[in-house]
Protein backbone atom coordinates (compact mmCIF):
# COMPACT_ATOMS: atom_id res chain seq x y z
CA UNK A 1 0.00 0.00 0.00
CA UNK A 2 1.63 3.35 -0.59
CA UNK A 3 2.24 5.99 1.72
CA UNK A 4 -0.62 8.21 2.39
CA UNK A 5 -0.64 11.72 0.83
CA UNK A 6 -0.24 14.35 2.89
CA UNK A 7 -0.35 18.62 2.81
CA UNK A 8 1.38 20.74 5.52
CA UNK A 9 1.67 24.19 6.01
CA UNK A 10 4.69 26.26 7.97
CA UNK A 11 3.32 29.34 9.40
CA UNK A 12 5.91 31.65 10.51
CA UNK A 13 6.77 34.99 11.52
CA UNK A 14 10.06 36.81 11.91
CA UNK A 15 11.56 40.05 12.54
CA UNK A 16 15.49 39.80 11.95
CA UNK A 17 15.11 36.46 9.62
CA UNK A 18 15.82 33.26 12.36
CA UNK A 19 12.56 32.53 12.73
CA UNK A 20 11.73 31.81 9.14
CA UNK A 21 15.20 29.99 8.56
CA UNK A 22 13.92 27.82 11.50
CA UNK A 23 10.95 27.43 9.45
CA UNK A 24 12.53 26.81 6.49
CA UNK A 25 14.80 23.55 7.73
CA UNK A 26 11.74 22.46 9.39
CA UNK A 27 9.97 22.59 5.79
CA UNK A 28 12.76 21.05 4.54
CA UNK A 29 12.71 18.22 7.10
CA UNK A 30 8.85 17.45 6.55
CA UNK A 31 9.75 17.67 2.21
CA UNK A 32 12.79 15.29 2.38
CA UNK A 33 10.09 12.81 4.39
CA UNK A 34 8.19 12.06 1.33
CA UNK A 35 5.31 12.50 -0.07
CA UNK A 36 3.90 15.59 1.83
CA UNK A 37 3.01 18.83 0.04
CA UNK A 38 4.43 21.46 2.28
CA UNK A 39 3.89 25.22 2.16
CA UNK A 40 5.69 28.08 4.40
CA UNK A 41 3.99 31.12 4.58
CA UNK A 42 4.41 34.22 6.61
CA UNK A 43 1.84 34.56 9.05
CA UNK A 44 0.19 37.87 7.54
CA UNK A 45 -0.46 36.00 4.27
CA UNK A 46 -2.68 32.98 5.55
CA UNK A 47 -5.67 32.57 4.45
CA UNK A 48 -8.52 30.26 5.28
CA UNK A 49 -8.31 27.81 2.30
CA UNK A 50 -4.67 27.01 3.29
CA UNK A 51 -5.57 25.95 6.91
CA UNK A 52 -8.62 23.92 5.72
CA UNK A 53 -6.26 22.11 2.77
CA UNK A 54 -3.58 21.24 5.40
CA UNK A 55 -3.45 18.29 7.71
CA UNK A 56 -0.59 19.29 9.54
CA UNK A 57 0.01 23.46 10.98
CA UNK A 58 2.79 24.51 12.39
CA UNK A 59 3.17 27.75 13.50
CA UNK A 60 6.32 29.50 14.87
CA UNK A 61 7.16 33.17 15.49
CA UNK A 62 9.73 34.69 17.85
CA UNK A 63 9.49 35.42 21.52
CA UNK A 64 8.98 39.71 21.91
CA UNK A 65 8.19 40.78 25.31
CA UNK A 66 7.54 37.73 26.51
CA UNK A 67 4.87 36.51 24.12
CA UNK A 68 4.22 35.73 20.59
CA UNK A 69 4.91 38.48 18.06
CA UNK A 70 2.18 41.00 16.89
CA UNK A 71 1.52 38.87 13.53
CA UNK A 72 1.51 35.74 15.37
CA UNK A 73 -1.46 37.21 17.77
CA UNK A 74 -3.06 38.78 15.21
CA UNK A 75 -3.30 35.12 12.89
CA UNK A 76 -4.84 33.95 15.64
CA UNK A 77 -7.44 36.79 16.22
CA UNK A 78 -8.46 35.90 12.57
CA UNK A 79 -8.90 32.64 12.70
CA UNK A 80 -10.06 31.88 16.24
CA UNK A 81 -13.61 31.09 15.47
CA UNK A 82 -12.21 28.08 13.15
CA UNK A 83 -12.68 24.85 14.02
CA UNK A 84 -9.71 22.58 12.62
CA UNK A 85 -11.03 19.26 14.22
CA UNK A 86 -9.00 16.44 13.07
CA UNK A 87 -5.87 18.46 11.94
CA UNK A 88 -2.23 17.86 13.64
CA UNK A 89 -0.61 21.03 14.95
CA UNK A 90 2.96 22.04 16.19
CA UNK A 91 4.01 25.30 17.83
CA UNK A 92 8.08 26.60 17.77
CA UNK A 93 9.34 29.89 18.55
CA UNK A 94 12.65 31.41 18.74
CA UNK A 95 14.25 33.90 21.16
CA UNK A 96 17.36 34.63 22.71
CA UNK A 97 19.13 32.58 25.10
CA UNK A 98 18.58 33.17 28.78
CA UNK A 99 16.23 32.19 31.38
CA UNK A 100 13.93 35.45 31.24
CA UNK A 101 13.32 35.29 27.74
CA UNK A 102 9.32 33.72 27.81
CA UNK A 103 7.56 31.49 25.27
CA UNK A 104 5.89 32.44 22.05
CA UNK A 105 5.57 28.95 21.48
CA UNK A 106 3.56 28.32 25.07
CA UNK A 107 1.18 30.47 23.91
CA UNK A 108 0.53 29.77 19.97
CA UNK A 109 0.49 25.79 21.76
CA UNK A 110 -2.37 26.68 23.78
CA UNK A 111 -3.95 28.69 20.77
CA UNK A 112 -3.74 25.78 18.61
CA UNK A 113 -5.57 23.59 21.03
CA UNK A 114 -8.33 25.98 20.99
CA UNK A 115 -8.53 25.84 17.75
CA UNK A 116 -9.12 21.85 18.35
CA UNK A 117 -5.87 20.71 16.91
CA UNK A 118 -4.44 17.52 18.14
CA UNK A 119 -0.65 18.59 19.37
CA UNK A 120 1.59 16.17 17.82
CA UNK A 121 5.39 16.84 19.40
CA UNK A 122 6.15 19.09 22.23
CA UNK A 123 6.90 22.67 21.76
CA UNK A 124 10.45 23.35 20.24
CA UNK A 125 12.38 26.58 20.62
CA UNK A 126 15.43 27.67 18.11
CA UNK A 127 17.55 29.72 20.60
CA UNK A 128 19.69 32.42 18.68
CA UNK A 129 23.07 33.77 20.24
CA UNK A 130 25.11 36.94 19.25
CA UNK A 131 27.50 36.65 16.64
CA UNK A 132 30.24 38.75 16.04
CA UNK A 133 30.78 39.69 19.78
CA UNK A 134 28.90 42.41 21.69
CA UNK A 135 28.42 44.37 18.50
CA UNK A 136 27.06 41.74 16.03
CA UNK A 137 23.50 40.27 15.39
CA UNK A 138 21.65 37.45 16.59
CA UNK A 139 21.60 33.98 14.37
CA UNK A 140 20.29 30.55 15.37
CA UNK A 141 22.69 28.73 17.50
CA UNK A 142 24.96 26.48 16.15
CA UNK A 143 23.27 22.92 15.38
CA UNK A 144 19.65 24.15 15.32
CA UNK A 145 18.78 24.14 11.64
CA UNK A 146 19.76 20.69 11.85
CA UNK A 147 18.05 19.99 15.02
CA UNK A 148 14.50 21.38 13.60
CA UNK A 149 14.91 19.04 10.19
CA UNK A 150 15.60 16.06 12.33
CA UNK A 151 11.96 17.63 13.40
CA UNK A 152 10.72 18.48 10.37
CA UNK A 153 11.25 14.62 9.80
CA UNK A 154 10.15 13.44 13.00
CA UNK A 155 6.35 15.93 12.47
CA UNK A 156 6.21 13.85 9.06
CA UNK A 157 6.73 10.67 10.72
CA UNK A 158 3.38 11.83 12.85
CA UNK A 159 1.71 12.81 10.49
CA UNK A 160 2.05 9.84 8.31
CA UNK A 161 0.92 7.63 10.95
CA UNK A 162 -2.37 9.55 11.74
CA UNK A 163 -3.27 9.86 8.40
CA UNK A 164 -2.80 5.76 8.27
CA UNK A 165 -4.88 5.63 11.38
CA UNK A 166 -7.62 7.79 9.50
CA UNK A 167 -8.02 5.77 6.65
CA UNK A 168 -8.15 2.27 9.08
CA UNK A 169 -10.54 3.54 11.17
CA UNK A 170 -12.00 6.59 10.10
CA UNK A 171 -14.11 9.03 11.90
CA UNK A 172 -18.32 7.89 12.55
CA UNK A 173 -20.68 10.25 10.48
CA UNK A 174 -22.21 12.83 12.45
CA UNK A 175 -25.73 11.48 13.24
CA UNK A 176 -28.74 13.68 12.98
CA UNK A 177 -29.74 15.12 16.37
CA UNK A 178 -32.27 17.08 15.71
CA UNK A 179 -35.07 15.74 17.48
CA UNK A 180 -38.57 16.99 16.85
Amino acid sequence: MAEPHATAVVIFDTRWGNTAHAAEALADGLKRAGNIDVSTVFAPEVTPDLLESADLVVIGGPTEYFRASAHIRELFSRIGGYDLRGKLGFAFDTHAAGPLTGSAARTIERDLRALHLTIVEPRATAVTVREGGAAGAFGLAPGTADRFRALGAALAKDLVAALAERRAHPPAEPTDTNWT
